[in-house]
């Protein structure tokens, strides 16, 4: 249904062309050729709804490569220990406020409060703390992430079972080279003598 203006209508009557020419009459009704539905953009539409979102075999993220220290024949050095497992994590407020009544260790790049628990069976675990006043919120997660690093590959051997760390990071770890940062830390949790 073609809808035509008052204007047109009154043209058409008196035997003149409209203004704006109607063109539909002028297409064939006929197609020329087989053509898929205009409604979709290609034959199998969208099959991937049904499906769900799935990735390729072999289209997963793959492992990393290198991130840890070079082997001594390539001339770089090694961590006393292997890298593994991170040791588990303080996750609420009432266990890093209890840790502030242990031991503190103070150091140039951060501050350990290190609280014994009593039970040796228990494996250790580590809360990181990095305040405002250190910087902004993409420097305070790199020092997380710096820090986490170092106690993955380097320090997390030397946390003695049953005692919890908290770690109070100053804003020096950002600048710090990796192996002082890991030595250090290293350093201040071990069990002191």
């Amino acid at each position: 249904m073609v809808l035509i203006s008052s204007c047109q209508t009154a043209e058409l009557k008196k035997g003149r062309t409209p203004r704006y020419q109607i063109n539909e009459a002028h297409l064939s009704a006929v197609q020329t050729r087989s053509q898929a539905p205009a409604r979709l953009p290609f034959a199998d539409g969208h099959t991937w709804w049904a499906k769900g979102r799935r990735r390729t075999a072999g289209a997963w993220p793959q492992a990393a490569f290198r991130l840890i220290l070079s082997s001594p024949a390539e001339g770089g050095k090694t961590a006393a220990k292997g890298p593994g497992k991170p040791p588990l994590r303080l996750r609420k407020r009432p266990e890093f406020l209890a840790c502030r009544a242990g031991e503190k260790r103070r150091g140039r790049l951060f501050l350990v409060e290190a609280l014994d628990s009593g039970d040796p069976t228990r494996p250790p675990r580590v809360g990181l703390t990095v305040t405002k006043k250190v910087g902004t919120a993409v420097e305070r997660n790199r020092i997380r992430r710096r820090i986490r690093e170092a106690l993955r590959i380097k320090a997390a051997g030397d946390m003695a079972p049953g005692t919890d760390y908290v770690i109070v990071a100053r804003r020096e770890v950002l600048d710090a080279p990796f192996a002082q940062l890991s030595a250090e830390l290293s350093r201040r949790l071990a069990r002191k003598p």
